[in-house]
């Protein structure tokens, strides 16, 4: 046996995302939680995109009332953060603009981990917004899809400055 193969296995993080399957109803989000809570599974975590409908459309743009739909407030979030932090060890924030920055800013001590998606990458007003905020116990993923490798190392070396956990 190889000194190499004596290692612990880390087990796999698997995150569920619950994304918008909720419609805007907040008891169907609880639900949810619930049920994802009752998976046992040791790496467990869960990701929510939070999000304002201002933040992320135009109120002329046709999709507009559905995110409007979908949405809920900061204390509706705080809540359900430190709800789910109880049932759930690991949770991931999608953040889009700055109403997601602001809940992430109130929330950081039970956030493991933001996502960021490749639509937002570059956009130096949430950078900026981020860069505020104290992320060294808080891991980050970055959607990097359709990105030159070049850029990506850009990207890398800039997120590098927020000084995340990983």
């Amino acid at each position: 046996m190889k000194k190499s193969d004596k290692r612990p296995q880390k087990i796999p993080e698997i995150i569920v995302e619950i994304a918008n399957a909720h419609d805007g109803n907040s008891k169907k989000f609880e639900s949810i939680i619930d049920q994802i809570a009752t998976i046992k599974y040791e790496n467990k975590s869960i990701k929510f995109q939070i999000f304002s409908p201002n933040g992320i459309a135009e109120k002329d743009y046709e999709w507009y009332p559905v995110y409007k739909k979908i949405t809920f407030g900061k204390q509706f979030w705080n809540n359900t953060l430190h709800r789910t932090r109880k049932v759930i060890k690991n949770i991931w924030i999608d953040i889009f603009d700055d109403f997601g920055v602001a809940v992430v800013k109130e929330n950081i001590k039970i956030i493991h981990g933001i996502k960021l998606q490749a639509s937002t990458l570059e956009n130096v007003n949430l950078f900026n917004a981020l860069a505020k905020i104290d992320f060294s116990d808080t891991k980050l993923m970055l959607n990097i899809s359709g990105f030159s490798i070049k850029k990506i190392g850009n990207l890398l070396q800039q997120f590098n400055e927020l000084n995340f956990e990983e």
